[in-house]
């Protein structure tokens, strides 16, 4: 009987070792974390995050509302049953405007709700369908960068189960069962890592993996309209390689051929950046307008030595300062004086860019504040359980916790995760610039080159714009920073091995001889 167990396990063991059982262990590792997501979500009663009076943005626009009592607290409970529900004029789009709000996440949430009548949920929605669905699109990723990455297999398994880690983490994990627009921006990351590396592999970009990375930056970029600033890293990822087919020529020819050869990244480029353009442009004016509020009455003003000074380089009437440190909801705002009218019109996001161009002073402070920000991953004013769960209000939960737990000991030395940055842009620069290593293993580089600038781009936006008016304005850098642990892991292996893994075998010389 002992003989009839090992025998299967040390033949699975053998399969594993083999080049040929990639595609085998990619499906096992996929399917692994997937269970393991649905496992954590769900296993002991369901998690996911209770709404703060957002989720109607989105829901509104499939017909549905929250099946709760009116007089219970939204914020303590998740509720992921939604009913049937007529919505008229102002009553639905963005916070009260009347104007629609366009999320990449309403394609989860159809698909969801198609998934709740299939299976016979409860309710018109269930919010755990959407559980479920970035559970198999976790899976299905986890599975293709066990396929794209190069080197052994359990490098390869390693390398992504980490990233399933990271998904699985209870600050990523809970924007799963929700309606909030974060959990398809952070799906769209993840699935950008295997397409870049799937772009990258070979040395040269093809139209199927060029379709590849723009269905899923498109995917990442319409979530919200804070990560349209994934876009310059995108735009750099598209044009690190010439296309297949083109380049080389004569010597003299080879660095014009070398240019032109990446039109067809370039072209990628370009419709990316209409996309993007468009999403922003559609970006409902009252999201606008308290982005603009935040980031002066709950950013620069409290922070702020000279108040009316501050009112006054922004163009508004300095009157304003009374309203420092107050919510926009607050009923002390100063969003119901006439003097505020003045600010909608005259207060923008460049406008705000042009006051920390103009007071630098204010910039160190404001990434020290962001950097404290950032190491702390989840937000404390939601609950994660349901209702029927048996915990108290607002309770949350912690079920895998590592990264959250990692990147909060950064709390002592916030600048420990700019050492990080400058760490893992360096490893990867060098990874880059060693020739002897194949092309697929300088694909880790430049993925690991892109996450950095991706995640800098996000850090700069929100506190140039949001600010910390909420912990979970940082949650995609955040994302992308823990990205950069299993890269730069892969990247200290691949300056340290000393035989590439995936260098095709050399050649023996001819005999100089004759026969």
């Amino acid at each position: 009987m002992t003989v009839g167990v090992v025998d299967p396990l040390r033949g699975m063991a053998t399969r594993l070792r083999g080049p040929g059982a990639t595609l085998e262990v990619a499906g096992l590792t996929g399917g692994f974390w997937m269970l393991v997501l649905i496992a954590r979500l769900f296993a002991g009663g369901t998690i996911g995050m209770a709404d703060q009076g957002d989720s109607r943005r989105l829901l509104c626009q499939l017909g549905v509302r929250a099946d709760r009592p009116f007089s219970a607290r939204p914020s303590s409970y998740v509720t992921t049953t939604w009913v049937e529900h007529s919505w008229y004029g102002e009553a639905c789009g963005a916070d009260g405007s009347g104007e629609p709000y366009r999320s990449s996440q309403l394609v989860l949430l159809r698909m969801a709700k198609h998934l709740t009548a299939a299976f016979d949920l409860p309710g018109a929605l269930d919010l755990r369908a959407v559980g479920i669905l970035c559970s198999l699109v976790v899976g299905f990723a986890v599975a293709a960068l066990v396929l794209v990455l190069p080197g052994r297999t359990w490098l390869r398994v390693m390398f992504a189960s980490l990233v399933g880690l990271l998904a699985a983490d209870a600050a990523v994990a809970e924007y799963f069962v929700s309606a909030y627009s974060e959990a398809a921006g952070l799906l769209g990351i993840l699935l950008l890592c295997p397409a870049l590396l799937w772009l990258w592999r070979d040395g040269r970009s093809t139209w199927p993996r060029l379709i590849c990375v723009a269905m899923a930056a498109t995917f990442a970029m319409t979530a919200k309209s804070q990560t349209t600033t994934l876009l310059p890293a995108i735009l750099l990822a598209l044009v690190l390689v010439p296309h297949r087919g083109l380049g080389g020529g004569r010597p003299r020819q080879r660095s014009l051929r070398e240019v032109t050869s990446r039109w067809p990244g370039l072209l990628t480029c370009v419709l990316l950046t209409v996309t993007a353009t468009s999403f922003l442009s559609h970006n409902p004016r009252r999201f606008e307008e308290l982005t603009a509020y935040n980031q002066v009455f709950i950013e620069i003003l409290p922070k702020s030595r000279d108040k009316a000074g501050d009112l006054r380089s922004l163009g508004v009437d300095p009157a304003l300062a009374q309203g420092s440190g107050r919510s926009i909801l607050d009923p002390a705002s100063v969003a119901r004086l006439p003097g505020y009218l003045e600010f909608r019109r005259e207060v923008d996001q460049a406008g705000i860019v042009r006051f920390y161009a103009t007071h630098p002073g204010r910039l160190p402070g404001l990434a020290a504040e962001g950097l404290r920000g950032m190491t702390v991953w989840r937000q404390d004013y939601l609950g994660t359980y349901t209702a029927d769960s048996g915990q108290p209000a607002g309770s949350r939960e912690c079920r895998i916790c590592a990264y959250a737990t990692l990147f909060g000991s950064a709390r002592i030395l916030p600048l420990s995760i700019v050492l990080l940055w400058a760490l893992v842009l360096v490893g990867g620069i060098k990874v880059v610039r060693r020739r002897h290593l194949g092309h697929a293993q300088r694909a880790i580089g430049r993925l690991a080159i892109v996450l950095v600038t991706a995640a800098v781009s996000q850090f700069a936006a929100v506190m140039l714009s949001q600010g910390l008016s909420r912990p979970e304005n940082l949650i995609f850098t955040n994302f992308l920073t823990g990205l950069c642990v299993p890269t730069a892991l892969a990247c200290v292996w691949l300056l340290t091995s000393q035989v590439p893994d995936d260098q095709p075998p050399r050649r023996r010389p001819e005999p100089s001889g004759g026969r």
